[in-house]
């Protein structure tokens, strides 16, 4: 009976999320720009907004491991929907082999 206030809180928060974390990045705080994205992708692991910002913080971070596994992670979620990168997620992805 509240499942579609249910789906509406929860795209909310994830785009809620995705915003402050990319106000994290822009501050210069790429940890917690990424640990944001973490937390909007655990809840939807097929936004590509979220892929986006998981790999740019991963990549000003300059964190090797933590690029490394984000890379792996967007490539699964793309594969797993049979789909490319986007134009920018794509850029990124081609960043994160060259770092």
């Amino acid at each position: 009976m509240c499942e579609a206030e249910i789906t509406e809180v929860r795209a909310r928060y994830v785009h809620n999320l995705l915003a402050l974390g990319e106000l994290r990045l822009v501050t210069a705080d790429p940890v917690l720009a990424w640990r944001l994205a973490d937390r909007a992708l655990r809840l939807e692991p097929f936004e590509p907004r979220g892929h986006r910002l998981a790999l740019a913080a991963a990549l000003r971070a300059r964190n090797p491991q933590r690029t490394a596994e984000t890379r792996a992670r967007v490539l699964d979620s793309l594969r797993q929907l049979g789909v490319r990168p986007d134009p920018a997620t794509e850029i990124l992805l081609r960043q994160s082999v060259s770092s």
